[in-house]
């Protein structure tokens, strides 16, 4: 089935943030930008999805729900041939949320004054959800290698997580933002150090099934059983297929005592079961939504290449290295010397764009911004001709 991806689904009245003037005024000071922040996909609903939505909303039975043996088996399926992976279905927490989970992880299995361990640039929320929870932020930055390539710092790792205080890392694995796929012997290295030191590996995969031709996603618990016992890993259909507002994840423990702690302190909050239009879509999206998400990342992989070519044609002053997976550029500014107020200044009010700016996701996020391109082509480039004309009058 052929999708069109070149089409703009209307957003007046869905109450999108994305969207929203109202949040978009409230965060930039004017409403007026074209919005490629929030990491929402500007496409219609795969067409499966759909159906199974307007079946649940014609049923007029909206009550609790729990989760069926139909969505285990659709969520364990998808992971087996999307990623060679098999999920035993008993692994399966839910959680409304990646966020909300990571931060019912955090409060179980660690201290108030415990270190997480993060590697920024990296997801602006894991700061809020370690400071928030009275956790100290142990920042084992990224190493910048060039042209806009990152790899781990191994050895600043080992340092870090052999203090005592360290009891947990947050991996991003598709990196957000840098859109970095990690290679196995990444993962593996990262892993035995974490092994060693006793330190949980919360590994946040939300982005697991976005990543381009060239690269292969490797779930973290997969590589070794040790591994899978020592981590908790953290997945939604989310990201996959654009239903961040249907409020449904999983969070997937092998290690049956890591589980069964996970599950008390989501009941502790006040987290059972998810909704009823979440289930139907999960159900929908792991055993029929794969022919759409072939062609939206093939769609996808084009915009990427596009915003390369035009990048390294038209701005020179930017650097931007095609990410491995995830919909994110992450763009490099700082060879203008503008500072952050300077390039917020000119992305806001001479591009007329809503970026998110990099400083938000920590200190080494300076000079950067974060573009969407999981939207129609002609939205793409309409904020790179925007783009092209604040910088040249800037040259």
């Amino acid at each position: 089935m052929g999708y069109d991806f070149d089409r703009l689904v209307p957003k007046q009245g869905s109450a999108s943030v994305k969207w929203s003037k109202a949040v978009m005024e409230e965060i930039n000071g004017r409403g007026d930008l074209l919005p490629l922040w929030v990491a929402d996909m500007d496409f219609d609903c795969a067409g499966p999805i759909k159906e199974a939505l307007a079946e649940v909303a014609s049923s007029g039975t909206f009550g609790y729900s729990c989760r069926t043996g139909e969505y285990m088996e659709a969520t364990s399926g998808w992971f087996s041939i999307r990623h060679g992976w098999d999920v035993d279905k008993d692994w399966l927490v839910f959680s409304p949320g990646v966020v909300a989970g990571i931060n019912a992880i955090i409060q179980q299995f660690t201290r108030p004054g415990d270190k997480i361990i993060l590697q920024s640039p990296v997801y602006h929320p894991f700061f809020g959800l370690v400071n928030g929870n009275g956790r100290i932020v142990s920042d084992n930055r990224l190493l910048e290698l060039g042209g806009g390539d990152y790899a781990m710092d191994f050895e600043d790792l080992e340092r870090r997580a052999s203090d005592p205080k360290a009891k947990l890392l947050l991996l991003c694995s598709p990196h957000n933002p840098v859109g970095k796929v990690w290679s196995r012997a990444e993962l593996e290295r990262l892993g035995d150090i974490c092994l060693a030191n006793g330190v949980l590996v919360v590994a946040d995969e939300i982005h697991c099934d976005l990543v381009f031709r060239e690269r292969r996603h490797v779930p973290f618990a997969s590589i070794k059983e040790s591994f899978a016992m020592g981590s908790i890993t953290c997945t939604a259909i989310s990201k996959t297929f654009n239903l961040a507002g249907l409020q449904i994840s999983n969070l997937i423990a092998v290690n049956g005592k890591l589980r069964e702690r996970l599950k008390e302190r989501l009941e502790t909050c006040g987290i059972s079961e998810p909704n009823p239009f979440g289930l139907a879509a999960a159900v929908a999206a792991y055993t029929e939504g794969g022919g759409w998400l072939d062609e939206a990342l093939s769609y996808m992989e084009k915009n990427r290449d596009l915003m390369a070519d035009f990048l390294g044609r038209e701005i020179p002053e930017i650097t931007y290295r095609r990410p491995d997976g995830t919909y994110l550029a992450w763009l490099d500014f700082r060879s203008m010397g503008l500072g952050d107020a300077g390039l917020r200044g000119m992305l806001v009010d001479d591009a007329r764009l809503a970026l998110n700016q990099g400083y938000i996701f920590g200190e080494s996020g300076s000079g950067f911004a974060r573009l969407n391109f999981a939207c129609p082509r002609f939205i793409l480039e309409k904020a790179l001709e925007n783009i092209r004309g604040a910088v040249a009058r800037r040259r």
